[in-house]
């Protein structure tokens, strides 16, 4: 049995957006030109996992809107909105 890593690596970017604290999930792949990913409502960044395997001359970035999938407001120390 032989096994394969994707390039993707994701994780989890603290910042403050109008005062208020938030956790934002995101992915990176590739380097090169940055290829920012953007979907809609009612989907999230899964959406780009393949685009993100392919692009090998780009940087892509792909991140879900705040409360979408794995992105969520921070409302206190530890404690996360639903």
């Amino acid at each position: 049995m032989s096994a394969r890593f994707e390039p993707i690596v994701g994780r989890y970017m603290h910042l403050d957006l109008f005062g208020k604290p938030h956790r934002l999930y995101v992915e990176e792949a590739g380097q090169g030109a940055p290829l920012l990913c953007l979907h809609t409502a009612g989907s999230d960044g899964r959406q780009y996992r393949a685009l993100m395997n392919e692009k090998a001359h780009h940087f892509a970035l792909s991140g879900d809107r705040l409360r979408h999938a794995l992105a969520r407001q921070v409302l206190a120390p530890g404690r996360l909105a639903q």
